[in-house]
């Protein structure tokens, strides 16, 4: 059996670049975020320290599950825009 693979078109390479550097910039600013906030509530740095710990392997494990729903879906853009406003809702 052989495969055609489409070359990919410029525009829809940029709005890719730019959902993956975006999403990464807001991924990468709740962790401190959740740092502060959770010191701010008394927490003690080690109990900070693990639950960060326990969302990133979470996020991990996550990953390839996720990634095959997504693969198998055809409403791709709905798996991308619900939870980045998610976690802009869920941002005090």
């Amino acid at each position: 059996m052989r495969t055609i693979r489409e070359t990919p078109k410029p525009h829809g390479l940029r709005a890719l670049e730019a959902l993956n550097f975006f999403m990464a910039d807001m991924q990468a600013g709740i962790g401190p975020f959740l740092g502060v906030f959770l010191l701010a509530r008394g927490w003690q740095n080690g109990m900070i320290g693990t639950v960060m710990t326990i969302g990133v392997v979470a996020g991990m494990l996550m990953t390839a599950p996720a990634g095959a729903l997504v693969d198998a879906t055809t409403r791709k853009r709905l798996y991308v825009i619900i939870p980045g406003i998610a976690t802009v809702v869920a941002s005090p």
